[in-house]
């Protein structure tokens, strides 16, 4: 076969490619929506994790087992190092599993990547997605975020993923170091709408309870988490640090993952009209909508700080933060409301 690309598709999940890439693989399957809306609704602050510190919660703690995450995923992984010792060429093996209907998520070194911002500038280690070929053509048909940081589709030359690949810094014992290898589990158990699961998700988030305390017989509850709509004060107190600190370096990732979470709230109620799991929305799809809208606003607001630092506008972030927990909280409070009687 000189030519073969998988289907990709769109996702409203989109800033952290721990979700996009693997979303992007199962929701293009009609049955997975039922599996889809029944999970993203509780979100966490890790306050250690400053790269990336919101995040929508999931029962996996080492970011490794995606059959926690991403349970209608089939999924393998494969050490660098296998692969290096058994001789493949890195190009020969993606084409390959690719032809066995696997898409591939792996770390490259963004340096040798012309479409990346860091291109010839300086060394950088980011997982990349490789969903198709062409032989002819010799090119690999890729997603990921391109020079403006956009999530975006391109190609590149075997031979550039190739450089990238081999002079990528490695880590044994990290993701580095992993080639995962995902495709939609067909011969998995179907996924039924879980009303209850989004109502018990729902109350978690209001109530700012730690969702890790389900799972402690698996592992014991993270340290230094914020959960549900404390996450919102927990960026006040952020942006309040960067002021004292006279600094421009706010999370623009933390407020992305906040609109779109309001997105998919907005989504998921008309999803559940839709099928029938609600009557009716009792006003929260014009409740989220206002949200979304605000947090489209800070994360302008957020953009704007980062290139010209001032005072005022990290006054209006702060405030508007402040704002939006109370727009939460009534939003959450009539939704699982909803849930309870509708």
């Amino acid at each position: 076969m000189s030519k073969k690309i998988l289907k990709l598709a769109k996702t409203p999940i989109i800033c952290y490619p721990d979700y996009v890439y693997p979303l992007s693989v199962i929701l293009n399957e009609e049955g997975s929506l039922d599996w889809f809306y029944s999970n993203f609704i509780q979100i966490y602050h890790e306050k250690d994790a400053k790269d990336s510190p919101v995040n929508f919660y999931y029962s996996d703690r080492n970011n490794r087992l995606w059959d926690t995450r991403f349970s209608l995923l089939d999924y393998q992984n494969i050490q660098k190092d296998t692969i290096d010792k058994l001789n493949i060429d890195i190009v020969d093996f993606l084409t390959t599993i690719i032809d066995t209907d696997f898409y591939c998520y792996l770390y490259l070194d963004e340096y040798y990547l012309p479409n990346s911002y860091v291109y010839e500038k300086f060394h950088f280690s980011h997982v990349e997605f490789i969903y198709g070929y062409d032989l002819d053509e010799k090119i690999f048909f890729m997603s990921g975020y391109d020079k403006s940081g956009h999530y975006n589709k391109y190609t590149y030359k075997f031979d550039d993923v190739k450089k990238a690949y081999l002079l990528c810094k490695r880590d044994y014992y990290h993701d580095k170091n992993t080639i995962y290898l995902f495709k939609y589990n067909e011969q998995g158990s179907p996924y039924h709408f879980d009303r209850n699961a989004v109502y018990m998700q729902a109350m978690e988030y209001l109530e700012a309870r730690d969702s890790s305390v389900r799972y402690n017989h698996c592992f014991n509850p993270r340290q230094g988490m914020t959960y549900g709509v404390d996450v919102i004060l927990q960026l006040v107190k952020d942006v309040e640090e960067y002021k004292r600190k006279n600094t421009n370096e706010i999370n623009v990732k933390s407020f992305c993952i906040m609109q779109e979470h309001k997105t998919l709230m907005i989504l998921r109620l008309k999803y559940m009209i839709e099928r029938g799991y609600l009557k009716g929305d009792d006003g929260c799809v014009t409740l989220f909508e206002e949200l979304e809208n605000e947090y489209k606003i800070l994360l302008h607001l957020v953009l704007k700080n980062s290139i010209n630092q001032n005072k005022e506008i990290l006054e209006r972030i702060i405030s508007k933060l402040k704002e939006n927990y109370e727009k939460e909280t009534i939003a959450f409070k009539k939704f699982t409301n909803l849930l309870k009687t509708s």
